[in-house]
C-alpha cells in the first residue's frame, strides 16, 4: 500500500511540475513575441521618422516591407491583447491596453507629430512590459541582477 502511494505521489507530482513549466514556457514565448512586436514597431517608426525629417521619399519597396511589419506588428499586439490574462498578467493587460487606447494623434497634428507621440509611448511602453513580464515569470528584476553581480 505504502508503495503504490508513493509511486501515485510521485507521477502526480511530476506531471504538476511537467504542466507547470509548459505552461511558463508557453507565457515566456508569448511575452518574447509580444516585445520582439514592440521592437519592430519601435524600429520602423524611427526609421520613418528620421527619412521624413531628411526629406527622404519612403514609397519605395524598403518603406513599403517595414510598413508591412509595422502593421503586423500592430496586428500581434491587438492579438495579445485579446489573449489577454489566460495568458499575460493584469498588468501587462493593462499596460497593453493603455498603448492601444490611447488616441496617438489629433485631427490637426501632422504626420511627423503622430510617429513622435507613437514612439513616445512606445518607449514608454516597452519597459513597463519587460518588467511586468519578469515579475509574471519569476524571474530576477534588473536591478536584482546588477546588485547580485557587485
Amino acid at each position: 500500500m505504502v508503495a503504490v502511494t508513493t509511486a501515485w505521489l510521485t507521477v502526480w507530482l511530476s506531471l504538476r511540475r511537467f504542466y507547470r513549466e509548459k505552461w511558463w514556457e508557453a507565457k515566456m514565448r508569448a511575452y518574447t513575441d509580444l516585445i520582439q512586436a514592440l521592437h519592430h514597431i519601435k524600429w520602423d517608426i524611427e526609421i520613418t521618422i528620421k527619412a521624413h525629417m531628411r526629406g527622404q521619399d519612403t514609397d519605395t519597396e524598403y518603406f513599403n516591407q517595414s510598413g508591412e511589419r509595422h502593421r503586423a506588428a500592430w496586428d500581434e499586439i491587438r492579438r495579445q491583447i485579446d489573449v489577454g490574462e489566460f495568458l499575460y498578467s493584469t498588468a501587462s493587460v493593462k499596460i497593453l491596453r493603455a498603448l492601444i487606447g490611447d488616441p496617438k494623434s489629433a485631427p490637426e497634428d501632422s504626420y511627423l507629430e503622430y510617429l513622435f507621440r507613437t514612439q513616445e509611448e512606445v518607449e514608454k511602453c516597452l519597459p513597463a512590459i519587460k518588467a511586468s513580464a519578469r515579475r509574471d515569470l519569476g524571474l530576477p528584476t534588473v536591478s536584482t541582477m546588477m546588485a547580485a553581480s557587485n
